[in-house]
């Protein structure tokens, strides 16, 4: 299946997983000289059908916990044989 080209612009990983270590969250993630894991990744249930919403402040971590999740699900699975199928 061929997804829109403004799908895999937004989401480069989906093209090559690799591309999510270039990321500007991911890289400034690696960086940081205090370690940051944070615990609310792993209370996720991604096989289930669930919603989740990410709600907080400004500048707390969001889109980085987001993008954590998305480069800890590419490492175990192939995105080219349905990324989206896995969630």
């Amino acid at each position: 299946m061929s997804l829109p080209i403004e799908l895999t612009d937004q989401n480069p990983w989906w093209r090559d997983k690799t591309a999510i270590d270039q990321d500007r969250s991911i890289a400034a993630w690696k960086a940081s000289n205090v370690p940051w894991n944070p615990r609310l990744q792993h209370t996720f249930q991604l096989d289930t059908d669930l919603v989740y919403t990410f709600r907080g402040p400004r500048q707390v971590g969001k889109t980085t916990l987001t993008k954590l999740m998305i480069k800890d699900l590419l490492e175990r699975i192939d995105p080219k044989e349905g990324f989206l199928l896995h969630l």
